[in-house]
């Protein structure tokens, strides 16, 4: 079977110096890869034009056959999109998908919550963190295979614990703390196993979303 994915730049441009390799390297692993750029003649994409046509672009993608939404990378702004969307829509549609992480993750928790979509937190083609490597193919492997994936995380714990199940969830801090108190985040975490990236935050900063999780 081969897999459809649809690329696109919900939040910041995809790094060109890179990007084009990247994407033969999703083809050459047997992907049928679409790319939908940025209009960039609505000039900026944070103006109300560029949002709504970032907003658009998603709500094609996720409307559209493919199995897998991939960003092109992250960036800023992602979460401006989500009251742009039809959530009754979006409802009627198959599950896709949404690869990305950084400030993608809002985009992610709100599918989950709303649509109860399952997302992959992973490396972006157009990403310069996106290089040649095992976690690469590792991530490869599992577009080529699709869905179920299985796995163990295995973490140190800093007490005495046994297995633990839940629901995965998280993705960038400072981004899904500012999706606190809206529509887009579980009303409940119980049963959720918590993870959180981030990078450039200092420690206050840090701990003053911890706080808000808590």
């Amino acid at each position: 079977m081969m897999y459809k994915a649809n690329i696109l730049e919900p939040s910041g441009r995809a790094d060109e110096t890179s990007f084009l390799h990247n994407l033969q390297a999703l083809r050459e692993a047997g992907l049928q890869v679409d790319f939908t750029t940025y209009d960039e003649g609505l000039g900026d994409r944070f103006s109300p034009q560029g949002i709504n046509e970032r907003s658009s672009k998603l709500f094609q993608a996720l409307c559209s056959d493919c199995h897998y939404v991939i960003a092109s990378r992250g960036g800023y702004g992602a979460s401006d999109l989500l009251s742009m969307l039809d959530w009754d829509h979006l409802k009627l549609q198959n599950p896709k998908i949404l690869l990305g992480f950084s400030d993608i993750s809002a985009i992610q928790l709100a599918l989950y919550t709303s649509l109860g979509w399952p997302a992959l937190h992973g490396p972006m083609p157009g990403s310069p963190l996106w290089s040649d490597g095992p976690d690469i193919d590792l991530l490869l492997s599992m577009l080529q295979k699709g869905r179920p994936w299985h796995g163990e995380l295995k973490l140190k714990s800093f007490s005495e614990v046994g297995p633990v199940r839940g629901t995965l969830l998280g993705g960038c801090l400072s981004v899904l703390t500012n999706l606190i108190g809206t529509p887009y985040i579980p009303k409940s975490l119980k049963g959720s196993i918590l993870f959180f990236e981030d990078t450039n935050e200092n420690a206050p900063r840090v701990l003053r979303f911890w706080n808000q999780w808590l």
